[in-house]
C-alpha cells in the first residue's frame, strides 16, 4: 500500500519538473486547475435552506449543484455575493443574524464561515455588499436600523463596523450601494428613502443633509443604475416606481417622476448592466414589467414588448454573470429563467423553465465570471 502512494508522489513531482522544463502536454493537463463555474443561489424562506445552481453559459439552464441544498438560519430572506465570488452572505429574518459561506467556484459548494452566523438587528431584510467587497450592510426591518460589517478578505468573517447599527427610517426593507460613489440608500416601508455617505476606510454611514426623502407610499426595493446617475424605488401597495436623479458630489436624491405600471404589487427589481432597462416584478399580476431608461433624464418608458409572464408572486430577480439571462425567484415556487436581448430588452422564457428550488424562494444572487 505504501508503494502506490510513493509512486503517485514521485510521478507528480516528476510531472511538475518536466512541465517546468517545458516538456509534455500531458503534464500540463494534469496541473490545469478546474474551471470556475457560473453559479446561482436562492434563499428559501420556508425551509431555511439555500439552493445552489450551475448556470449553463450556452443555454441559461440551471442545474442543481452536486452538494446542497445548504442550511441557513431561520427565515433566510436575502442573499449577497462578494464581487470575487468567494463569499456569500444570507440575512435570516427569523433568527436575526447573517449566515456566511465560502464558495467553491469549481463546484458551487458552500461551506459555513468560522464564526457564522453573525448577529444582526431585529428582522433583517435586504442585503448589499459594496463594489470593493470590503463592507456588508443589512437593513433591520423591525429595529429600523442598518447593521454594517467589515469583510475579512482572507477569511470572509464579518466584524461589526464601529457605530453600527446606524439609525434609519421606520421599517427599512431594502438597501443599495452606489457603484460609482460613496453613497448608500435604504428604502423604508413607511414611505422613505434614506441616504448616507459611506466612509471608504471604516465603512461607517453618515446620513446626508436632506435625508430622508419621500420614496413613495410603501417602498419595497431600491435599485441604482451602474452609472450611479439614477435610482429607482418600487412601491408595493400602489404599484408605482419612483425615479430619482442622484447628485454625484452630495448624494442628494432628486425626484424625477413616478411611474404607474399595469398590475398591483411592485416588488423586486433589477437594472441591466448597460443601464438601458429596468425590470419590475409585479407580485399581483405575476408578470415582469420592462422599461427603457432614458440615458439623459432617467425617465422610464414601458417596453413595447411585454409584460412578461412569470411564476406566482415574483419576489426578486438578477442577471447572470454573462448578462445574457434573467432569473426570477418566485415566492409561490421555482426560479423562472429568460434569455435577455440587450438591444430591445425583450425577455424570452428559457427551455425547461421554471427550475425547482426550495420552499418559498425569495431572493436570488449569482457568482462567477462570464465565460
Amino acid at each position: 500500500m505504501i508503494k502506490p502512494l510513493r509512486c503517485v508522489h514521485v510521478v507528480v513531482l516528476s510531472c511538475g519538473f518536466m512541465l517546468l522544463a517545458g516538456c509534455g502536454s500531458t503534464c500540463h493537463d494534469c496541473l490545469t486547475p478546474p474551471a470556475e463555474l457560473q453559479l446561482a443561489y436562492v434563499a428559501n424562506y420556508q425551509d431555511n435552506t439555500i439552493s445552489g445552481f450551475v448556470i449553463d453559459a450556452s443555454t441559461g439552464m440551471l442545474t442543481p449543484t452536486s452538494a446542497g441544498p445548504f442550511p441557513a438560519g431561520t427565515g433566510p430572506f436575502s442573499i449577497a455575493v462578494v464581487p470575487s465570488g468567494k463569499y456569500a452572505y444570507v440575512a435570516n429574518a427569523g433568527s436575526n443574524d447573517v449566515s456566511g459561506y465560502s464558495i467553491d467556484l469549481t463546484s458551487g459548494a458552500m461551506t459555513p464561515l468560522p464564526g457564522s452566523p453573525f448577529p444582526a438587528g431585529a428582522n433583517p431584510a435586504g442585503i448589499a455588499v459594496d463594489s470593493a467587497g470590503k463592507f456588508l450592510y443589512v437593513p433591520d426591518y423591525q429595529s429600523s436600523d442598518i447593521a454594517g460589517f467589515s469583510i475579512d478578505a482572507n477569511t470572509g468573517a464579518l466584524t461589526a463596523i464601529p457605530g453600527s447599527p446606524f439609525p434609519s427610517a421606520n421599517e427599512v426593507i431594502d438597501i443599495a450601494i452606489d457603484p460609482t460613489g460613496p453613497f448608500v440608500y435604504a428604502a423604508g416601508q413607511r414611505g422613505t428613502l434614506s441616504a448616507y455617505r459611506l466612509d471608504s476606510q471604516t465603512g461607517s454611514l453618515t446620513e446626508i443633509a436632506g435625508s430622508p426623502y419621500q420614496g413613495g407610499p410603501e417602498p419595497s426595493s431600491v435599485q441604482i443604475a451602474r452609472s450611479g446617475r439614477f435610482l429607482y424605488v418600487t412601491n408595493e401597495t400602489t404599484d408605482t416606481t419612483y425615479e430619482f436623479a442622484l447628485d454625484p458630489s452630495t448624494g442628494a436624491a432628486n425626484l424625477i417622476a413616478n411611474t404607474t405600471p399595469i398590475g398591483g404589487a411592485a416588488r423586486g427589481a433589477a437594472i441591466d448592466p448597460s443601464g438601458q432597462f429596468l425590470y419590475v416584478a409585479d407580485a399581483f399580476s405575476n408578470e415582469i414589467l420592462g422599461y427603457q431608461i432614458d440615458a439623459s433624464t432617467g425617465v422610464l418608458t414601458p417596453l413595447t414588448a411585454g409584460p412578461f409572464v412569470t411564476g406566482q408572486v415574483p419576489f426578486s430577480m438578477v442577471l447572470d454573470p454573462s448578462k445574457k439571462y434573467v432569473y426570477v425567484a418566485c415566492q409561490g415556487g421555482g426560479v423562472y429563467g429568460y434569455a435577455f436581448d440587450v438591444s430591445t430588452g425583450m425577455l424570452t422564457a428559457l427551455a425547461n423553465s421554471p427550475f425547482s428550488a426550495g420552499s418559498s424562494p425569495l431572493w436570488i444572487a449569482v457568482a462567477g465570471k462570464a465565460q
